[in-house]
């Protein structure tokens, strides 16, 4: 895996087991230490200046380094790139995508987001909304700006109409493995949900992160504490908390960078490489 920091700052490549690693907006990126860097932007900041007046004090340039992948991980959450074009007419209008790096998340058709809510839109109140991914694209209109379109579901309050009720096979599948899970573990409580609104188009402001369900994230963040829930039947308050995108340290929105590795830029060493799926295309440098 690669560290992020900054590039004038090489550091070697490291490997990590599944069980060391946890969805990035399970965490919060901690303040940094320097004053000067309050505040400031990745980009903003004069590294080049701040290492070399550091070159002979390893306790300040260590300092420096740490404060530096902080604002490097704000950056990359603040950034997007798209992957997989799907229309081979490049004046198409709109230009749909199969999947993008949305911040620190991947995302692709077929995921489930979770969202903020829509003021201009009474149906789309509260803090549960999740959207069932069905089209990624950009318009010509708005260039830097990417759109999401899918079918958006919210919890039943307990005098939902039953004719209301969504059955398991008309949610997007994780959702469906949410709902699963909970009818199985808590039959007396199933988790019922309905349909809020369809075909809702929204743009990444409105997208806290990608939805992760409970009983696949739990056991990554504290297994003992879930596992002891469980055992307790104490099913309804598991949920998994997760920060939203850029709410990271440090301001400064990206935006589309060509590829994941751009997206990167100087937090990580030039030239370095990312391996992925032969099926995900991206645009070059």
């Amino acid at each position: 895996m690669l560290p992020i920091g900054h590039a004038l700052v090489p550091q070697p490549m490291v490997t990590k087991a599944p069980a060391d690693l946890r969805p990035f907006h399970a965490f919060s990126v901690p303040p940094v230490a320097i004053q000067d860097l309050k505040d400031k932007a990745f980009d903003q900041v004069p590294w080049d200046n701040l290492f070399r007046s550091t070159a002979n004090d390893l306790a300040k340039r260590e300092l420096l380094a740490l404060d530096a992948s902080k604002l490097a991980a704000s950056r990359i959450d603040a950034s997007y790139s798209l992957w997989c074009p799907l229309n081979e007419d490049a004046k198409a209008d709109p230009y749909p995508y199969y999947g993008c790096f949305f911040g620190a998340e991947r995302i692709e058709i077929g995921d489930c987001l979770r969202m903020k809510p829509v003021a201009s839109e009474p149906s789309l109140a509260g803090d549960s909304l999740i959207m069932g991914l069905r089209y990624i694209f950009t318009r010509k209109e708005y260039p830097g700006t990417i759109f999401f379109r899918g079918n958006v579901y919210k919890p039943a309050k307990e005098d939902a109409s039953p004719s209301s009720i969504l059955t398991q096979d008309q949610l997007p599948i994780a959702l469906k493995d949410e709902v699963q899970w909970r009818s199985q573990v808590s039959p007396g409580r199933p988790s019922r949900w309905i349909l809020a609104k369809e075909n809702v188009t929204i743009n990444e402001q409105f997208i806290r992160g990608r939805f992760y369900p409970t009983h696949r994230l739990m056991p990554i963040l504290n297994a003992e504490s879930f596992n002891a829930a469980l055992a307790q039947g104490r099913v309804e308050d598991q949920v998994p908390y997760l920060n939203n995108r850029t709410n990271g340290v440090g301001g400064g929105y990206v935006g589309r960078k060509p590829n994941r590795i751009q997206s990167l830029g100087l937090a990580v060493q030039q030239g370095s490489r990312i391996s992925l799926e032969p099926l995900i295309r991206e645009e070059a440098a």
